[in-house]
């Protein structure tokens, strides 16, 4: 069936997107007369606004409906949302694919009056709002539930390709950025940061592991994350004479720049991280309570997890807050590994 006016729905988060931005260019490889949008919340937008490969960006205002709700009222936050409804049916989509399949990405994709509605793993109820689930198992390969859908819309294996583009203004601010900081010499890229604690590797590992860096692989070594780590980035940066530390310096699509460019890459399940498998940098991912993928597609991109009895936990956490699992990979181990993979 062809369709010509296209929406995704993936809301959320950072890494999330990331993951499946592989599916604009496999949407478009398979419909390439059609319009494609991207419906996301404002953080993860920023990630897309630049992509000339989207027609539209739309964002989803959660933090204006919530606070209309707190002030106003459930009627005046129906107002809001039939507004928004009224917004997303002018554009007259014939295919909406929720991406996330959470109640919330479901209600929006309904929301869109689309005529026809596919849901990724939907769940929580909004499988009932789809015409169309597809149903993919958790798999080791990277971005496997995304592929499986660019699979069934007929799209080219190889027509999945991660899509971060950034405008020539953002790419020559960050070459700016990275000139002042590195001048133009090699750089390494550390993501320590993340949203859960379990995910986060101990902070002295860092330190010892800045050292091996520094002394044995690169002299540059840079620290990336976003306005909230801030405060965990200086305490970091104490320990690390000499790092260049631009976390909340940067936007996203900096970030993105300055890890295509990185010579290497070692981060915990993040954003961050999983922008340098996209771009095929050199990285070493660490995964302990959780376990995203182990076949990266990126040659030189690794996965260091040691599958303890009790990992991945996710969010069920057992070993009252030892982390055993990232405790273990220990620095040599990664600094090994990342030698390996330059």
């Amino acid at each position: 069936m062809q369709y010509n006016n296209i929406l995704i729905v993936r809301l959320s988060a950072i890494g999330d997107i990331v993951m499946a931005s592989g599916l604009i260019s496999a949407l478009k490889a398979r419909y390439p007369e059609a319009k494609l949008s991207w419906l996301a919340e404002p953080a993860g937008a920023t990630l897309l606004q630049q992509n000339p490969l989207l027609d539209e960006v739309i964002l989803w205002p959660r933090n204006e409906w919530q606070k209309v709700r707190k002030a106003q009222g459930i009627i005046a936050l129906l107002k809001q949302v039939n507004s928004f409804k009224q917004q997303l049916a002018s554009r007259q989509f014939d295919l909406v694919l929720d991406a996330q399949g959470l109640l919330k990405s479901g209600l929006l994709a309904w929301l869109s009056g689309a005529q026809y509605k596919v849901g990724i793993n939907s769940r929580e109820g909004s499988q009932w709002l789809m015409n169309k689930v597809v149903t993919s198992p958790w798999s080791a390969d990277i971005s496997s539930e995304y592929r499986a859908a660019a699979k069934f819309f007929g799209a080219p294996e190889a027509a999945f390709q991660y899509s971060l583009i950034a405008s020539n203004e953002t790419q020559q601010h960050t070459e700016a950025l990275l000139l002042e900081h590195t001048q133009g010499q090699p750089y390494v890229v550390f993501c320590p940061f993340t949203t859960r604690a379990q995910k986060h590797w101990v902070d002295g590992h860092w330190h010892e592991l800045y050292k091996q860096v520094n002394q044995s692989i690169c002299a540059h070594i840079i620290i990336l994350g976003g306005p909230s780590d801030i405060a965990h980035s200086e305490r970091l940066e104490k320990q690390m004479p000499g790092i260049i530390n631009l976390t909340g310096k940067t936007t996203l699509l900096e970030c993105s720049e300055i890890i295509r460019g990185a010579k290497g890459v070692i981060g915990v399940d993040t954003g961050l991280t999983h922008m340098a498998m996209a771009h095929h940098t050199p990285v070493i991912a660490l995964f302990g309570s959780t376990l995203p993928y182990e076949n990266t597609f990126n040659p030189n991109g690794r996965v260091l997890s040691d599958k303890l009895a009790c990992s991945p936990c996710k969010r069920r956490p057992t070993c009252e807050a030892r982390f055993d699992c990232m405790v273990g990979l220990t620095p040599q181990r990664v600094s090994s590994a990342l030698g390996e993979v330059l």
